[in-house]
C-alpha cells in the first residue's frame, strides 16, 4: 500500500470562534483556524442585525493559528460577530456568527470546540471568579482520567487543559471546583 500526496492542501477552516462580553463592556473574541497558509489578514466584523457587517479590527496571521482580541464600544443591544479571513488570492472565508447581549456578563464555563480531537481541552471562563480551580476528567465508569489545578485571573478567559495520556473516543465528564467550593460539570466528547 502506497500513499502519495495530491499536492493540494486542505482548505482553510474555522474550527472554533467565541465571543464573551466582559464586565467592563468590552468583548473578548477568540478563534482558531486550520489550513490557513495563504491568509493575508483576519478581520473581526460586527453587526446589529446579522445582515450588515462592518470590519472593526484587523489581525495579521501567525504560525499558531490561534487568535484572540478584545474589542470595545459595543453597539446597543445584541452584537453579532464573525471573523473574515482574507486570502492572498482574493478569496474570502467567514466564520460562524457568535452573539453577545448588552449587559450579559453572567458567569459561564464552557468547552469549545466540543467534540474534542487530540489531548487538549479548551475551556472558556466567561466572567468566572478569579482563583484556583481543580479540574477532574472522568470516564463513563467514573474512573479519573486526569486531575489538575488551574489558576484563572480574569484577564485571559480561555485556558487549555492538556491531558497527559491517550484518551479513547467517548463521552467524559469534566468537574470544575472553583473558589469557594462552587462545582460546575461539563460533558466533553472525545473523537
Amino acid at each position: 500500500l502506497v500513499f502519495t500526496s495530491s499536492g493540494k492542501e486542505l482548505p482553510m477552516a474555522f474550527i472554533h470562534v467565541s465571543a464573551i462580553r466582559n464586565s467592563d463592556n468590552s468583548t473578548y473574541i477568540a478563534w482558531e483556524v486550520e489550513g490557513a497558509s495563504d491568509i493575508s489578514e483576519y478581520v473581526i466584523e460586527r453587526s446589529s442585525d446579522g445582515l450588515h457587517f462592518s470590519g472593526i479590527l484587523e489581525t495579521p496571521p501567525d504560525a499558531l493559528q490561534s487568535y484572540s482580541q478584545t474589542v470595545g464600544n459595543p453597539l446597543k443591544g445584541a452584537n453579532l460577530y464573525r471573523i473574515r479571513a482574507a486570502g492572498i488570492d482574493g478569496k474570502q472565508y467567514f466564520s460562524r456568527v457568535v452573539k453577545t447581549n448588552e449587559g450579559s456578563t453572567q458567569e459561564s464555563i464552557s468547552v469549545s470546540p466540543n467534540p474534542v480531537s487530540g489531548r487538549d481541552i479548551r475551556i472558556l471562563f466567561a466572567e468566572a471568579s478569579s482563583g484556583k480551580y481543580h479540574l477532574q476528567l472522568t470516564d463513563k465508569y467514573g474512573q479519573v482520567v486526569n486531575s489538575s489545578n488551574m489558576f484563572i485571573d480574569g484577564l485571559k478567559p480561555a485556558k487549555t487543559l492538556s491531558i497527559d495520556r491517550v484518551v479513547s473516543a467517548g463521552v467524559y465528564q469534566l468537574k470544575l471546583t472553583g473558589p469557594g467550593g462552587k462545582v460546575t460539570y461539563r460533558q466533553v466528547v472525545f473523537l
